[in-house]
């Protein structure tokens, strides 16, 4: 995954880079500030994405996207 992919990626799910950060585990809620430097960076091309997190972010990603809408329950019409 490219930096700029990850961030119209991001952007496309209307995700804030601290939000990503968090969906990624990369911080707890004190340490949100420092995901999304680290989201930041990747983006920026500064820092490349771990082997280990590119497969998280494409799963995230994937899992974001993709999910398919849930399945109706059926229900006998009313009589």
């Amino acid at each position: 995954m490219t930096p700029g992919e990850l961030k119209q990626a991001r952007g496309h799910l209307r995700l804030s880079q601290g939000a990503l950060a968090k969906q990624l585990g990369l911080g707890s809620k004190a340490k949100v500030i420092n995901g999304a430097r680290t989201v930041a960076r990747w983006e920026s091309g500064e820092r490349r994405i771990p082997g280990p997190g590119a497969v998280r972010v494409r799963v995230l990603l994937q899992h974001l996207v993709e999910w398919p809408e849930p399945v109706p329950v059926w229900q006998p019409p009313p009589p």
